[in-house]
């Protein structure tokens, strides 16, 4: 993409490279090459910081965003925002992922779903759950591994408490 003064969308070569080293903590070295020759990621500033949105890596494709890109309002998929040097993940860089989550996670069963998509923290006990707390922030998934929030996690008195960071449920509160 040329750099034009107007155009807002830039490929940031050190931007995507920190964002695949995010993902890289929840998949494999192999799932982020396979994204990596799908997709393009730009970079727009925001009022708040950058934005990340994930583009097909078709030439033609940023070709096109090229030519137009003073006129176009949007484009591609909103998966990131980088404020000072930290990236902080929507849920469609997790629903992206979600099938190739092997780290970095914790499932949790229905009903405790229900409750996360209220936005509340949970206190719940780690016994019989499925989780690798090797990532911050962690990706919850539900019993059938369908990804449905970013969560920090902390263990207290053998005890978790799970703090949602952005959820499915956040959507249907805030009436976007």
């Amino acid at each position: 993409m040329r750099n034009k003064k107007d155009c807002k969308f830039r490929i940031d070569e050190r931007l995507e490279s920190i964002f695949w080293r995010k993902l890289s903590c929840y998949i494999t070295r192999a799932a982020v090459s396979q994204l990596e020759r799908r997709y393009r990621v730009l970079s727009v500033e925001s009022s708040k910081g950058v934005e990340l949105l994930l583009v097909p890596s078709d030439a033609a494709y940023t070709e096109l965003v090229d030519a137009f890109c003073s006129d176009v309002f949007t484009v591609g998929l909103h998966v990131a925002s980088v404020r000072g040097d930290r990236v902080l993940l929507h849920l469609s860089a997790g629903l992206i992922i979600q099938d190739v989550i092997v780290r970095g996670y914790l499932r949790l069963p229905e009903q405790l779903v229900k409750k996360l998509l209220y936005g509340k923290p949970l206190v719940v006990t780690p016994r019989g759950l499925e989780l690798d707390l090797s990532c911050d922030p962690v990706a919850v998934l539900d019993s059938m591994r369908e990804f449905i929030a970013w969560a920090r996690v902390k263990r207290a008195d053998g005890k978790l408490l799970i703090k949602p960071l952005v959820d499915a449920g956040w959507y249907l509160r805030s009436g976007v």
